[in-house]
């Protein structure tokens, strides 16, 4: 049996990022990233379509909350109105998002107007529209592929970043080393969001003894950090792999010297960035697709990691 610890492992010897999509019934369109006033009321609509007949009451509109272990889904007190979209407003709203992309010939569409009160901080966080039934308290999901996955920013507070992943992180996921030399290689951190350096760091992921993970602590590197300039940005963006989606606006380069490396040194590293490196001292026990930013050194002259 593959612990999670050796499951990581095969993780880094995988592809690169990859985006995995599902055809999904009912779809739901909402804009990704709200920015908004702080002490201000606001207003915004989302959608839920289907080819099958659709039901109100399965409509609902969650907010990340705190818990115990990691964040919970939970009712906002956001006010939500629903009402069925008439097959002329269908029409009318198909010919809109069609601008974004393919849109399939959905036969029921529901509108939720929402209205919120004023907003403070309390609301900065994530949300999620979702369709089915309805559970207090669930977990959050992890990895938010999810269409319905939303952010309100307000203005004025500290942002936690849109993406619960963190913004993204490019770094060759698996690198060959030589026992007693030293390695050097760099990272990239991209978002559309500020970024700050500060909020930017390098762990290694130790093994338990039952082979789980087991602490995630400082990596002994050294790394220095740079911005990108604009032509690297440029350069960026031009080999996104959906140059459509939101163009990156800041950029930091990080290069890590790992100075004389032993065999200890082998094993799987992770850049993190911001506050979102806490979730990773519990991991969740699928960590499914690889973690952003996730890489492994293996030291040529070292026994080889084992798999099985």
């Amino acid at each position: 049996m593959k612990f999670l610890f050796l499951t990581l492992v095969a993780l880094a010897t995988s592809c690169g990022n990859s985006a995995r999509t599902e055809s999904e019934d009912p779809a739901i369109y909402v804009k990704r990233i709200h920015h908004v006033d702080r002490r201000v009321p606001y207003s915004f609509k989302f959608y839920v379509a289907s080819r099958k007949p659709l039901r109100k009451e399965k409509v609902h509109l969650m907010k990340v909350a705190k818990g115990e272990d990691r964040p919970n889904l939970v009712d906002t007190l956001f006010k939500v109105e629903l009402r069925f979209l008439s097959r002329e407003e269908i029409k009318k709203w198909r010919e809109t998002v069609q601008n974004r992309g393919p849109v399939p010939h959905f036969e029921h569409v529901i509108v939720g107007e929402v209205q919120t009160e004023e907003l403070h901080c309390r609301d900065n966080t994530h949300y999620l529209v979702r369709y089915g039934e309805h559970h207090m308290e669930e977990p959050f999901p992890r990895h938010l592929s999810h269409p319905g996955a939303f952010f309100i920013s307000v203005a004025d507070c500290m942002n936690p970043h849109p993406n619960p992943q963190g913004p993204p992180i490019f770094v060759e996921g698996f690198q060959v080393a030589t026992l007693n030399q030293n390695h050097s290689f760099e990272f990239v951190v991209a978002a559309v969001q500020p970024i700050y350096e500060s909020q930017i760091y390098l762990k290694k992921i130790l093994q338990a003894e039952n082979g789980s993970v087991g602490s995630v602590i400082d990596a002994r590197f050294e790394f220095s950090t740079a911005r990108l300039t604009a032509e690297e940005l440029e350069d960026l963006n031009e080999r996104k792999r959906d140059p459509s989606k939101a163009q990156y606006k800041e950029g930091v380069k990080g290069t890590v010297n790992t100075g004389r490396l032993t065999c200890e040194d082998q094993g799987p590293y992770m850049v993190l960035y911001g506050r979102w490196r806490e979730e990773f001292t519990n991991p969740h026990p699928s960590p499914r697709p690889r973690p952003r930013g996730f890489f492994f050194i293996v030291v040529d002259g070292c026994d080889p990691p084992q798999l099985e």
